[in-house]
């Protein structure tokens, strides 16, 4: 990526494993005269306002790009690197290579606020990139030069329709969304790299933000009743108190600061649709789920998300509030859902600030399962994190391990350890902590503080 937040000059992440012969188990290898091997994992770290959420919020600027698309005539919310005088007039620029249903994929682009300028899908091999299609503004005709190419369509017919999609494709609009929005799937043969492409962004790219909830726990839990038991069973695992979770009925009335058009848009769902849900987070950190059960105007209902706790002296239960719970505990409700995705379907999870509010040795365990559960699911986790204690060469390899540190321009460098060329029996945690690898806060000294404190 490039000119983006505080990232001024190029930054890359790379998951290709280094030279590193340790945890050969952290490597999915893949078969065949193309094949990339790639790492399960990268672990990033650095100083408070270093960058290192900055790095998430470019993938997820990208998701929400492609999988949500923009309003007609509404600015793309870029934003460019601002601590310079050239850069925000200029493009940001990101670019992803991935490996998914069995094709090496590079999609990437370059928006202003304006408009798009470029978007292109290649699929890579080790000999040679194939391109699939190119989508450059042209400033001269004031229109895109949009290019097709090793698309095997069935008949003209449905490459015309694909050159049609292109065309009206608005310019403040990916073209790639715009295949999503069209529902294109299914009208046109032989763009299963397209297809690809768009399953990654839309399936399998999952983002954790520090304040990020998983809104789907209710509605597994209505749904299965083992669901309550899984989250009861990881809850307890991880030394909460919990014994389960309930849904339990709540008077709409009586949720407190709901939104007036909120309120308005559910009552109208109980007149306008036989079967519909909608979660909904409060801002006392409640967790509500609306719905509708069947065609009648009566058959809804509105619950919240409560906790059991099982009394020490008897078999009886208390309800909690999720509000009641700690900080740490509702992280980690809305990690688990990771935590139970990591060996069973190919997902990629960027989780910012996986340490927010957790244990440290709640932290390792979540890392350390990670690597052991995903043998087959062809997982990845990258997060970014300040806990110190999983940089131990017995849990990370050297190529998973990355920094970011600010430039003497106060821009966002991305680096990996294994740049060091630290031995095997370094220790890097204690190497970090003392500025060897740099990405840490550069502290005056006690006195100054004294002195601040004084004056």
């Amino acid at each position: 990526m490039e000119n983006f937040l505080s990232f001024k000059e190029r930054a890359e992440l790379s998951m290709v494993p280094g030279k590193t012969q340790r945890q050969e188990s952290h490597v999915y290898k893949f078969k065949g005269k193309s094949a990339v091997n790639l790492l399960k994992g990268a672990v990033i770290y650095g100083a408070n306002a270093s960058g290192k959420s900055n790095l998430v919020k470019a993938v997820q600027f990208a998701k929400k790009l492609v999988t949500g698309g923009t309003r007609s005539n509404s600015p793309i919310p870029t934003a460019p690197f601002k601590l310079n005088s050239n850069t925000p007039k200029q493009a940001t620029r990101i670019e992803f290579e991935v490996n998914h249903k069995g094709m090496h994929l590079a999609y990437g682009f370059e928006v202003t606020a304006s408009r798009v300028l470029e978007e292109w899908l290649y699929k890579v091999s080790s000999k040679s990139e194939r391109k699939i299609f190119t989508r450059k503004w042209n400033s001269a005709t004031q229109k895109f030069d949009t290019e097709f190419k090793n698309i095997k369509f069935k008949n003209n017919d449905e490459a015309q329709f694909l050159n049609f999609i292109a065309k009206a494709t608005r310019e403040n609009q990916l073209f790639l969304a715009e295949v999503l929005d069209r529902k294109v799937e299914g009208n046109v043969d032989g763009i299963d790299t397209i297809l690809a492409m768009l399953n990654w962004f839309d399936k399998v790219l999952v983002i954790i933000t520090p304040t990020s909830i998983f809104h789907g726990l209710e509605g597994r839990i209505q749904d299965n009743a083992r669901t309550s038991d899984i989250y009861a069973k990881y809850l307890s695992y991880f030394d909460t108190g919990i014994s389960g979770l309930s849904l339990v009925s709540t008077d709409i009335d009586q949720i407190p600061d709901m939104p007036a058009d909120i309120k308005d848009d559910l009552l109208e769902a109980t007149k306008t649709e036989k079967k519909a849900r909608a979660f909904i987070g409060g801002p006392d950190n409640q967790r509500y789920m609306f719905c509708k059960n069947g065609p009648g105007e009566d058959e809804w209902e509105m619950m919240r998300l409560v906790t059991q706790h099982k009394h020490s002296d008897s078999d009886a239960v208390s309800y909690f509030e999720i509000n009641e719970e700690s900080d740490g505990t509702r992280r980690l409700m809305d990690l688990i859902p990771a935590v139970l995705d990591f060996g069973v379907e190919e997902k990629v999870f960027f989780v910012d600030e996986l340490d927010r509010s957790l244990h440290p040795i709640i932290t390792r365990t979540i890392v350390d399962n990670f690597f052991n559960r995903s043998p087959n699911a062809k997982s990845q986790l990258i997060v970014t994190t300040h806990e110190s204690g999983i940089l131990d060469q017995d849990i990370l390899r050297k190529d998973e391990v990355w920094f970011v540190k600010k430039a003497k321009d106060k821009s966002s460098m991305l680096y990996s350890l294994e740049e060091f060329k630290p031995r095997f029996d370094t220790d890097i945690r204690k190497g970090y902590l003392n500025g060897r690898f740099g990405a840490i806060p550069f502290i005056h000294s006690q006195e100054g503080l004294q002195g601040l404190i004084e004056s």
